[in-house]
């Protein structure tokens, strides 16, 4: 039993009819709820409508896309490379600079390096031509080659900077995004090829195994349990992250030759360098047959 000191008054309970016949409180709450059925379905109706609105304005506008580009077709176009300079944000019209003397300077020198290295290691792993120039010293010889081999590297990405800078600029690269992942592929490329150098020193960077130069054990630590060529795909990321910095399509051309001329590369010198170290296995176990 509650006191009646502590019993609600009969005056603060609440009215749920608000002063209305329970009959006529009924009728008025299914009133209620019919009008809020009925905004519902306005609410959803006008959702349908506004929707369907944007859905025919950007039909509208891809209709008159596809318009403004069949009006550019002709005898040497399809329409395929046209662009509409009022939607990119555009003041006059894009270059495809192929034309620019720099831009194949460019290709050729990044075709040529690789090709150098190989034919010169090659070279002296067969006949010892830059031993013989070092009077019969190989570790000089795989010195030098690593001198040459670093200056035409900066030699081509002089080349490939400059060549750049004619090129023209496209909008969907010059904002803040592509900047930053610039920033992400440069440093994350520059850390593959520096670690890389760390961990397998001057001769195991630059081909001294061709000069016999060779190493006692596979490095199988960073970065070579992230990718068994880091030196080249180190290089290839900071080609990319300075073609988005710069915002040059030109430059996701030429990195993607980078990366051609890298990948042809290896398959040559990883079978070559196999074998080479497969040859020293036998030579060991038939100097070891020989002591027993």
């Amino acid at each position: 039993m509650i006191h009646p000191v502590f019993q609600v008054p009969s005056r603060a309970q609440p009215d749920h009819n608000f002063g209305l016949e329970t009959l006529e409180a009924d009728d008025l709450r299914k009133l209620l709820l019919l009008y809020v059925q009925k905004q519902e379905e306005v609410v959803r109706g006008a959702r349908q409508l506004y929707e369907g609105l944007l859905r025919a304005d950007r039909m509208r506008k891809e209709v008159l896309r596809w318009c403004k580009a069949d009006g550019h077709v002709g005898e040497m176009s399809d329409g395929e490379d046209w662009y509409d300079k009022e939607e990119w944000g555009l003041d006059e019209d894009l270059v495809k600079d192929f034309s620019q003397p720099s831009l194949w300077v460019s290709a050729a020198s990044i075709a040529f390096n690789p090709a150098f290295w190989n034919t010169a290691a090659r070279q002296e792993y067969h006949n010892k031509v830059i031993t013989k120039l070092f009077r019969g010293n190989r570790l000089y010889g795989c010195y030098a080659l690593a001198v040459t081999i670093f200056t035409i590297g900066i030699i081509r990405d002089s080349i490939y900077e400059r060549a750049l800078r004619s090129q023209p600029t496209h909008p969907l690269l010059a904002g803040p995004t592509s900047t930053y992942i610039a920033y992400g592929l440069f440093a994350t490329g520059n850390v593959l090829v520096l670690s890389s150098m760390w961990a397998l020193g001057v001769t195991g960077t630059y081909l001294g195994d061709y000069f016999g130069i060779l190493m006692d054990h596979k490095v199988e630590s960073f970065p070579f349990n992230v990718t068994d060529a880091p030196m080249y795909y180190g290089s290839t990321l900071s080609f990319l992250g300075y073609a988005l910095w710069m915002g040059k399509p030109a430059g996701i051309l030429l990195t993607l030759e980078v990366l051609l001329v890298y990948r042809i590369a290896l398959s040559y010198e990883d079978p070559f360098t196999a074998e080479i170290y497969a040859k020293r296995e036998r030579e060991e176990r038939q100097a070891g047959k020989k002591r027993s």
